[in-house]
């Protein structure tokens, strides 16, 4: 629903109508949204081992693929440019 319409990423902040109010998109809501599907699978939910898959591929292809070994992106604006030059600790948490 609250999702980049060409990758497919959570954005940042939605509106309870549905609409998107903050088209950014920080890496600890994929993590937190392929956790989410990775449970319903695991708790039998038809078609939610498909979605924690294709949420895994968006990670690796968006946000992991840094050229720091171990490294990743934080946060990309509607664009899809990187927002931050560093490798923010606060992310840390939830790609573990």
């Amino acid at each position: 629903r609250y999702r980049d319409a060409a990758t497919g990423c959570v954005v940042d902040e939605g509106d309870d109508a549905g609409n998107i109010r903050r088209s950014t998109r920080r890496l600890w809501p994929q993590t937190e949204i392929a956790k989410a599907w990775i449970a319903q699978a695991e708790s039998g939910e038809a078609g939610a081992a498909d979605e924690a898959r294709a949420a895994l591929v968006r990670l690796e292809r968006h946000y992991l693929s840094h050229p720091v070994r171990g490294g990743w992106y934080d946060q990309f604006d509607s664009d899809g440019k990187s927002l931050v030059d560093t490798i923010p600790a606060s992310s840390f948490y939830h790609v573990l």
